[in-house]
């Protein structure tokens, strides 16, 4: 099967994961799954109505996103979950009025995290899936929040640490957008179901 529903992404996720096996060992597996452009414009509409082609147009041409084109002469685009996110977190940053630069800087940070582990006194640096980390998080209904402060650095925290760790500090103090990244998964997920009905 190459193209999946989203029902099926959701079951092939919580298929994978095991006791044997860490979450982010799971998340490896799965990450092709949640690239495979599936989603046409029309079904990322149920998710978000405001979208429109001239949307997507305009952003594509900014570089903000990308969506594989399965008929290149007509134009027809297909988006992956990960796209899908995207788009949401787009809309969401457009509404609070942040500009495509910042959006741009906003979704690097998310899509190319990078971690280091000290192998005996050698530091390597490999690149960790934070985005599909969470949202198969969110798929498991953990209520992750996305949160922004005004340099566009970016935190993914679960709804009660965000609380505890964020908000007790000094960083407090700086302007701070928080997204609530869980329900951009429950849209998906929605909106899968009511396509299969």
């Amino acid at each position: 099967m190459n193209i999946y529903t989203l029902r099926d992404y959701y079951y092939d996720i919580e298929k994978s994961i095991d006791i044997t096996t860490s979450l982010y060992g799971n998340v490896k597996k799965i990450s092709p799954l949640l690239q495979t452009p599936s989603f046409t414009l029309k079904d990322c509409q149920k998710c978000i109505p405001e979208l429109t082609y001239r949307k997507i147009n305009d952003w594509d041409r900014k570089d903000l996103i990308t969506g594989a084109r399965v008929n290149k002469r007509a134009g027809w685009r297909k988006f992956s979950i990960i796209d899908l996110v995207k788009l949401l977190i787009i809309c969401d940053l457009r509404r609070f009025g942040l500009h495509i630069e910042n959006i741009k800087s906003i979704l690097s940070k998310i899509s190319n995290a990078f971690v280091e582990d000290d192998i005996q006194h050698n530091l390597k640096r490999s690149k960790f899936l934070q985005l599909e980390h969470y949202i198969v998080c969110s798929f498991l209904k953990d209520k992750i929040l996305l949160l922004i402060d005004s340099n566009q650095n970016i935190t993914f925290f679960k709804q009660n640490e965000a609380i505890k760790y964020y908000f007790k500090f000094d960083k407090a103090k700086d302007p701070v957008i928080i997204l609530p990244f869980f329900s951009y998964v429950e849209k998906i997920k929605k909106a899968s179901k009511e396509k299969h009905k």
